[in-house]
């Protein structure tokens, strides 16, 4: 009678403890877990994952030992969000969860160190150009190294031809050249402003005047995509150019068009949208992996504003954006976070979208970076902004400067480009990062 007892009790206390197992998340193990997921300079982001919720107990969130807060748990999988580090600093968190006095479970630790704050200490420079016999404009820039820069548009200062523009303005470590970039088009030499510009790593220049540039032994070829069927009749044309090598360029430009460039032939990609391509940037993963960002908006009518989002060259996918807010430029070097400006300045993370506020009330043209703490914002009015991780530095140069359109980063080298009010002058602004 004894032992049967003794059996039933064990048989008792094995079933008690199986159901407690099932509704409780493990000890250790990998059922309450803590993953590092961004940490910038003065915020960390942290997922926090558990198998299952337990009905009224309570998170407590510890750092370097010391709790930072509680609350009830509510959800199996969130973001722990901190916003109250120093820079350069390094952090140690853990999580427990709570039953009233009794703790059901502890995660794992996690350490993180937060990024310094970069120099807001530049030497600016303005370099102008006069474009008497017509509306100049610079509209894109790009950076080579040093002694190689390129800036495009159309400037019209020949008086011996006033109405042919120049459209493009070189650097080459001792003067600023104009330049006239013709390509051949049905067998004829044509001359067009050019829109956009980019650098690839090699030191290979994309052009583009709404229509793709391609270097072509020392010269630039010109694809018209009309006549080559890669364009329909009623697409627009191209105005911005992103991509990893000559072998695999995007290119975005009006009416939603997006087109791919993959070394040897071009194909259109449907973007589903009408709206106006501003600009398009991407980045490419550890892995060799890449992702491409596109943003639509137009000023000029109403509709939607769009930011679509490609990997690897697979289909397009949306990503969230307030409708209603205008974007014009975006910038990102890794998948943890997202830049973008237009009205006003934006950052996107783990736990999606925020403005930042108390900018002054400009509207924003190109944003580009050397990091989530090395952020520069052009925009209209002579103003440049610089983030440094941490806060917003407002360079206000003479509001007659009028559009700062164009912008490049590299190393500690700025290039900003754009317009004066009255469009007879046309401005390059090169800054020197104090690092």
């Amino acid at each position: 009678m004894v032992r049967m007892l003794l059996w039933i009790t064990a048989i008792s206390l094995i079933v008690a403890f199986s159901c407690e197992r099932l509704t409780q998340p493990r000890l250790g193990g990998g059922a309450f877990t803590l993953q590092e997921a961004a940490t910038l300079v003065t915020e960390s982001y942290l997922r926090l994952h558990a198998g299952q919720v337990v009905p009224g107990s309570t998170l407590r969130v510890y750092r370097n030992g010391e709790k930072l807060w509680q609350k009830p748990y509510t959800e199996a999988d969130s973001i722990v969000y901190d916003s109250t580090l120093a820079p350069a600093h390094t952090y140690t968190y853990r999580a427990e969860l709570w039953s009233g006095s009794r703790q059901l479970a502890r995660s794992n630790a996690v350490t993180v160190t937060t990024l310094d704050t970069t120099s807001h200490d530049f030497e600016w420079e303005i370099i102008e150009f006069p474009s008497p016999y017509g509306s100049g404009a610079l509209y894109d820039v790009a950076i080579i190294n040093e002694n190689d820069i390129w800036a495009v548009g159309e400037i019209y200062s020949d008086s011996t031809q006033p109405w042919l523009p120049y459209n493009g303005v070189h650097w080459d470590g001792e003067k600023w050249e104009l330049k006239r970039i013709f390509v051949e088009y049905r067998g004829q030499p044509n001359l067009a402003p050019l829109e956009g510009i980019f650098a690839l790593s090699g030191g290979q220049i994309i052009f583009t005047s709404g229509l793709p540039y391609l270097p072509d032994n020392g010269r630039w070829k010109l694809y018209h995509l009309w006549d080559m069927g890669v364009l329909r009749q009623n697409d627009g044309s191209v105005n911005c150019i992103w991509g990893t090598s000559i072998d695999n360029l995007y290119f975005a430009g009006r009416k939603g068009t997006i087109v791919h460039y993959d070394g040897s032939s071009w194909r259109r990609i449907e973007s589903g949208t009408e709206e106006r391509g501003n600009d398009v940037w991407g980045y490419v993963h550890p892995d060799g992996n890449y992702s491409v960002f596109f943003a639509f908006s137009d000023s000029y009518k109403p509709g939607r504003h769009v930011l679509l989002t490609l990997d690897n060259g697979n289909s397009l996918e949306s990503l969230d954006w307030p409708d209603s807010v205008y974007i014009e430029s975006i910038w990102t070097d890794s998948p943890r976070y997202l830049f973008a400006c237009g009205s006003g300045v934006w950052q996107r993370g783990p736990l999606g979208w925020r403005k930042y506020q108390n900018l002054p009330n400009v509207f924003r043209e190109r944003i580009r970076g050397s990091g989530v703490n090395n952020i520069l914002v052009v925009g209209h009015y002579g103003q440049i902004l610089h983030y440094n991780g941490k806060d917003w530095r407002v360079f206000q140069f003479n509001p007659e400067i009028g559009i700062l359109m164009g912008l490049a980063m590299k190393g500690s080298l700025v290039y900003a480009v754009g317009v004066a009010l009255n469009t007879h002058r046309v401005f390059i602004i090169k800054g020197i990062q104090q690092m």
